[in-house]
């Protein structure tokens, strides 16, 4: 039974009963096969549009227990869709791929920051935090886990899109810049700050965060103080963690004093904040470059580099040097989002 799995991986994977629990019971979402020893080979057990009754469910729940029921990889993003609605399945199933468990990922977390945004209350921040929490054990387990999560970034320029482009380059920039020996804790912390960098702008209306330089005193005064507005909401749903607040609070300074809300020098800005305002200038990019010719991701990092007035120098070599590492042997063309 191993032996088979193993040759027929590239084309099926086993499902394991907690995958399987996350379906309808009636009407799973995609075909599943079972597996017969007296041929060695699969069989059709369920077709998309079926009803299970009940002896069926049951004879299901069974056989998959006994690791005999899998599912075709080529139906993964139907998969992957159900599955992002509880990410902590991941950590359960042994059968998926890096790359797609990042889709997974990807889709899960840019949904439940989205949801968020909508909705800031305490139900949808424990969602969110629960994903997060998902993301940070997956990457404490293996750091180098984060290549798949960086060649998966989502290249959408909604305000979900680029707080999870800034959450995994930003997690990724302190795994390489703590030696991949992270502190949890702190992760975790810096997870939820990086994650809600765009928190405060949400409840901003969208036709002034589109208006680009024809704002008005009062609109470019509340822009400019979006993330007083985050860190405000996140105090109200009882997050006082330091290092979350100060993601939010200093995603827009710059050493040099030219960021905002309270333009912040050198010192001032804390470790999670300088992280916080590499890994958001670099989703900002990233998604204006993605609109145009698709530029190597590796080039976006080595022009933060080049911004040493603005950014910490260090951090920023190691953003660049964490890029570089996901997209090696992979011709700069295919280093692009997406």
């Amino acid at each position: 039974m191993a032996d088979f799995a193993e040759s027929f991986s590239e084309m099926y994977f086993q499902i394991s009963p907690q995958i399987l629990e996350c379906f309808p019971k009636h009407r799973p979402p995609l075909n599943l096969y079972v597996f017969k020893e007296a041929i060695g080979d699969l069989e059709p057990y369920f077709y998309v549009g079926n009803r299970l009754d009940k002896h069926r469910q049951q004879e299901l729940a069974e056989l998959c227990q006994s690791g005999l029921i899998f599912v075709a990889r080529s139906d993964h993003p139907i998969y992957a869709e159900h599955i992002s609605e509880q990410l902590d399945l991941i950590l359960m199933d042994t059968n998926l791929k890096e790359s797609e468990i990042a889709e997974i990922l990807s889709l899960g977390l840019v949904k439940h920051i989205g949801g968020f945004f909508e909705q800031p209350v305490k139900p949808a921040l424990d969602i969110l935090h629960s994903d997060l929490l998902v993301l940070t054990e997956y990457l404490s387990l293996d750091p180098y886990r984060r290549k798949a999560l960086i060649r998966r970034l989502n290249p959408n320029d909604t305000l979900a899109g680029i707080s999870h482009t800034t959450l995994v380059i930003g997690l990724s920039t302190y795994l390489q810049a703590h030696g991949n020996r992270p502190n949890r804790k702190h992760m975790d912390r810096l997870a939820l700050g990086l994650a809600a960098t765009n928190l405060g702008l949400s409840k901003i209306p969208s036709y002034i965060r589109e208006k680009g330089r024809n704002l008005s005193t009062e609109e470019e005064r509340k822009l400019r103080q979006y993330p007083f507005a985050g860190a405000k909401i996140l105090h109200k749903l009882d997050v006082r963690e330091e290092m979350t607040l100060q993601v939010v609070q200093q995603h827009r300074e710059r050493l040099d004093g030219s960021g905002f809300p309270r333009q912040l020098r050198g010192d001032q800005i804390e470790e999670p904040g300088r992280i916080g305002a590499l890994a958001y200038a670099f989703s900002k990019i990233s998604c204006r470059s993605s609109e145009d010719q698709q530029h190597d991701l590796r080039q976006v990092a080595a022009l933060l580099t080049q911004k040493q007035n603005a950014f910490d120098s260090r951090l920023a070599s190691m953003l660049q040097r964490t890029v570089e590492e996901a997209f090696e042997h992979i011709p700069p063309d295919s280093a692009t989002l997406g």
